[in-house]
């Protein structure tokens, strides 16, 4: 059974049609599930339940390890997509093979204003509390750089 508050302050007012199509979607989801599992089988989120319940613990280390993989995959896409936005000032960027979220960024003018348009980006995340557990790195790196072998994997940016 769920708590039902009722907050006018809620920002959950602003997104009750996307709130309530959420909601139905779990209901088709589970009614199917329902149906599948009356004959023996079971969907995804029958064999979810079905561990949850009998073994909890495993259950949700298996969340938090997909949890964590995803919003690493979130992160991923959404700093991929700032040096697209930002490609203007970028010459290349090189997703390092060393770190999950470390790239190389050689600018096309190295100058403070460049660099303080990347930095941007790095203060605001670095002011969320996700920073500290999924850190995000960028190294600024000269024009010449881009020839070296190893440096990674190279972002297309257009």
């Amino acid at each position: 059974m769920s708590t039902v508050l009722n907050n006018p302050q809620s920002p959950a007012k602003d997104n009750s049609a996307q709130i309530m199509q959420f909601l139905k979607i779990i209901e088709q989801d589970a009614n199917h599930s329902h149906e599948m599992a009356s004959v023996g089988a079971y969907t995804q989120l029958a064999q979810y339940i079905d561990v949850m319940v009998s073994n909890p613990l495993q259950g949700y280390g298996q969340t938090l390890i997909s949890s964590s993989d995803n919003l690493k995959n979130v992160l991923k896409f959404i700093v991929e997509s700032f040096f697209k936005t930002n490609s203007i000032i970028l010459d290349s960027v090189f997703h390092s093979k060393n770190g999950f979220l470390e790239y190389y960024v050689i600018l096309k003018k190295d100058n403070t204003k460049n660099r303080n348009s990347i930095f941007e980006f790095l203060r605001q995340y670095d002011a969320l509390d996700i920073s500290n557990m999924l850190p995000i790195h960028f190294s600024f790196l000269p024009e010449a750089a881009k020839t070296l072998q190893d440096i990674g994997e190279k972002l297309e940016l257009n």
